[in-house]
C-alpha cells in the first residue's frame, strides 16, 4: 500500500468514518461534517484502491494472514531472533488469587481474549529476509496448571526463576503464557509471563479487565458486554507506518538539534573499572511515604510541571553524581494510546524515548525541574516514531552505538489493579523481579493506595557486574534526598547537594 492512500485511511479512522464496499460499490457512513469538500475529494481521487484494500480486508477474516511489524515487534522480535536463549524481555505479572477459582473458566476466559485479539494469536516469523507478523485464524492457551504440595515461598519462587528463564520463541508461540500455582483449594498465584512485544501498561491494562470481564460472563452464564473492538493490532501498525511518512522534516530536525552536542557521553556510573559485559541483576526496593508523596505531588501542580518530569529530574541528579557528566542521557518507555480506537487494543505500542538533559550551570533544582519538564515534552511530541526507525535518514551508516544505557519508567496509573474476579481476592504481587537485565541502571516508579495514602512504590534495578548493592542503596538514597530537597529547599543548587 502506498503512503497516499495509508495517510487518507488513517485520516479517515481517526475521524471515525466508517468504509466499506457493496455489490462492488464504495459506501461510507461518516459524523456530521467529518467528510470535509477536500476530504472528498481524495477519498474520490483513491476510489478504486480503497475498493480493494476492503475487499483484501474482508478477505483476512477467518484466514491467517500476514503484515508488516511494529515497531516494538520489529526492535525486540529481532533482538530476541539474534538471541534466542536471552531472557531479557520476559516481564513477569503475577497475582495472588483466594477464594473458590474455577479453572476451566478461567481458562476459557483467556481463549476468549485471544479468539478477539488477533495480536494474541501472532507469530514473528521471517519471510523473504524480512520480519513479519503471521496471524493465525484460531488458537488457546496453554496454561500450565502446577499443583504444590509445598506451598513453601521457595517452591513458589522456582517457579518464578522458570518463567524468568525460559525464553519465549517468536515465530512459533505467543508472546503470552499463563502459569496457575495451585498451593490449596482455595489459594492460588496466578503468574503471567509477558514478553516485550506485548508488554506495555495500556496492554496489561485492557488483558486484565478483560479476563474479568470474561470470567464473570462465564460463570453466570451471560453474554460477555465487551464491546466489539474498532480495529485490530494490525492496523494499528499502519496508524504508525502514516505517522513514519509525516512530519518528517521537523522529526529530523529534532533529532540534528539533538545531536548538535555530539554523540551522547558513555555513562559510565560504576567506581571501578568497568569488568567484562555481564547480565546479572539484583533489585532494591524504595518507597516515598504518602506525607512526601502528597507534598511533591502539590509541588509539581504549583510549579506546572508532571510527576513524572519530577522524578526524571531527581534521577537525572543521581546520574549527575556518579558519572560527573553534566549531558545526561536516559530512555524511557512511552506507549502511544492517544486515541479511544486503540485504547482497548492487547499489544505493545512502546517506544523508547530518548531523553538528554543539559544540567550544565549548576542551577537551583527549581530551574532544573522546568528544564527537564521542557525536555521531555519536546521529546514526547516528537517520539511517536523511534529513532531507529528514522535513523538512516541522518547518518550515512547504520549505527551501533545505544543513545543511553540507562532506563527509567514511571505507571502513572497502575494497571495491576484492574484485574477484579468476583467471590476471589485478588492481590498484585508486586515485590517480583527479573535477575538477569540490559541496561546499567533499571529504576522503575508507581502508585500505590495504602491506608496511609498514595506512596510512591519503586524498584532500583542494578548490574551487579557494575555495582555492588551499598552503592545502589546509596544511589537510591540520594534520588529519595533530591526529591524531598526540590519540596524543602527548591532554589538550592545542584552543586550543593
Amino acid at each position: 500500500m502506498n503512503d497516499a492512500l495509508n495517510n487518507l485511511l488513517v485520516e479517515l479512522e481517526k475521524l471515525d468514518i466508517q468504509l466499506w464496499t457493496e455489490e462492488g460499490k464504495l459506501r461510507f457512513n461518516a459524523p456530521q461534517n467529518a467528510l470535509t469538500p477536500a476530504l472528498r475529494e481524495k477519498l474520490q481521487a483513491h476510489k478504486t484502491e480503497v475498493i480493494v484494500f476492503l475487499t483484501i480486508q474482508q478477505k483476512r477474516a477467518g484466514h491467517s494472514y500476514t503484515f508488516e511489524p511494529s515497531f516494538a515487534q520489529k526492535h525486540f522480535g529481532l533482538l530476541q531472533k539474534c538471541n534466542p536463549k536471552d531472557c531479557f524481555y520476559n516481564v513477569l505479572s503475577c497475582f495472588q488469587l483466594k477464594g473458590a477459582v474455577d479453572i476451566s473458566v478461567l481458562t476459557k476466559s483467556f481463549n476468549a481474549i485471544i479468539a478477539r485479539h488477533d495480536f494474541l494469536r501472532t507469530t514473528l516469523q521471517e519471510i523473504n529476509g524480512e520480519l513479519m507478523q503471521v496471524i493465525s485464524p484460531a488458537a488457546e492457551i496453554n496454561m500450565q496448571v502446577v499443583k504444590l504440595s509445598d506451598a513453601s515461598q521457595k517452591n513458589i519462587d522456582e517457579q518464578l526463576k522458570l518463567e524468568w528463564h525460559t525464553p519465549f520463541d517468536l515465530e512459533t508461540e505467543s508472546s503470552l503464557r499463563v502459569r496457575l500455582l495451585c498451593l490449596s483449594d482455595t489459594e492460588f498465584v496466578l503468574i503471567l509471563c509477558t514478553h516485550n512485544v506485548l508488554f506495555e501498561g495500556g496492554a496489561l491494562k485492557v488483558l486484565l479487565h478483560e479476563l474479568g470481564t470474561h470470567y464473570s460472563s462465564f460463570l453466570k452464564n451471560e453474554p460477555c458486554p465487551l464491546p466489539a473492538l474498532p480495529m485490530q493490532y494490525a492496523d494499528y501498525v499502519r496508524w504508525q507506518q502514516a505517522a513514519l511518512s509525516t512530519n518528517v522534516a521537523n522529526r529530523l530536525n529534532y533529532w540534528r538539534d539533538w545531536f548538535k552536542a555530539g554523540e551522547p557521553p558513555f555513562p559510565t556510573l560504576a567506581k571501578h573499572n568497568q569488568p567484562p559485559v555481564k547480565f546479572e541483576g539484583d533489585t532494591i526496593w524504595l518507597e516515598v511515604p504518602a506525607e512526601l508523596t502528597l507534598q511533591l505531588k502539590t509541588l509539581c501542580q504549583q510549579s506546572g510541571i508532571t510527576l513524572f518530569s519530577a522524578l526524571l529530574t531527581a534521577y537525572a541528579v543521581v546520574l549527575h553524581k556518579y558519572s560527573g557528566y553534566d549531558d545526561i542521557t536516559m530512555g524511557t518507555p512511552f506507549a502511544n494510546r492517544n486515541h479511544w480506537k486503540i485504547e482497548p487494543l492487547i499489544g505493545s505500542m512502546l517506544v523508547l524515548v530518548s531523553l538528554r538533559f543539559d544540567l550544565s550551570g549548576n542551577p537551583p533544582l527549581s530551574d532544573l525541574l522546568r528544564k527537564v519538564h521542557q525536555t521531555v515534552v519536546e521529546a514526547f511530541s516528537y517520539q511517536d516514531v523511534p529513532f531507529n526507525a528514522i535513523s538512516s535518514q541522518l547518518f550515512e551508516e547504520a549505527r551501533i552505538t545505544p543513545l543511553f544505557r540507562t532506563v527509567f519508567t514511571f505507571f502513572a496509573e497502575s494497571p495491576y489493579n484492574q484485574l477484579q474476579l468476583p467471590d476471589i481476592q485478588v492481590k498484585y504481587i508486586d515485590d517480583v523481579h527479573s535477575d538477569v537485565m540490559r541496561p546499567d541502571l533499571y529504576p522503575g516508579m508507581w502508585e500505590k493506595n495504602t491506608p496511609a495514602g498514595i506512596v510512591l512504590k519503586g524498584y532500583w534495578q542494578y548490574k551487579k557486574s557494575l555495582f555492588s548493592r551499598q552503592q545502589a542503596q546509596e544511589m537510591k538514597n540520594l534520588f529519595l534526598s533530591s526529591l524531598k530537597t526540590m519540596i524543602v529547599q527548591p532554589q538550592q543548587k545542584l552543586g550543593d547537594l
